[in-house]
């Protein structure tokens, strides 16, 4: 079956369980982008991904979402990102780039969920890695 986690974002979930490959992203109405990571699988049907996306352009955030029946039906999307104050790069309405390539989750021994994500100004400035956990 074919599951949406966010708008255009699709995760394809075989009879026994997620494929265990990347996620299919594409482009939405408004080119949104996205980065997303590897959706993982606990387990009993326990799915989990996390994405960023830009629907608040020209900002950026990082999303969660979770699925107990092997992303027949995915639970309400969660902002794990948000404002914190001292980074001239993080407003309100979220962060001004992504560094896609500091993106990773896992599902730790006790059965909660890891995300960590790189954040900054653009390409070429410093920027700060941030962590989110729970279940």
């Amino acid at each position: 079956s074919l599951g949406r986690v966010a708008g255009g974002l699709a995760i394809a979930v075989a009879a026994g369980g997620p494929i265990r490959e990347p996620v299919t992203t594409r482009v939405v109405a408004g080119g949104r982008a996205l980065i997303v990571s590897v959706p993982l699988a606990g387990n009993g049907g326990d799915v989990r991904i996390a994405w960023m996306d830009k629907r608040n352009s020209p900002y950026w955030n990082t999303y969660y979402r979770s699925s107990s029946n092997g992303g027949a039906t995915w639970g309400d999307e969660i902002k794990v990102s948000g404002y914190v104050p001292g980074y001239r790069y993080i407003s309100q309405e979220g962060f001004r780039f992504p560094f896609g390539d500091y993106f990773g989750m896992a599902i730790d021994s006790h059965g909660d969920t890891q995300i960590v994500w790189g954040e900054g100004m653009n390409y070429q400035s410093p920027g700060s890695i941030w962590h989110a956990s729970g279940r």
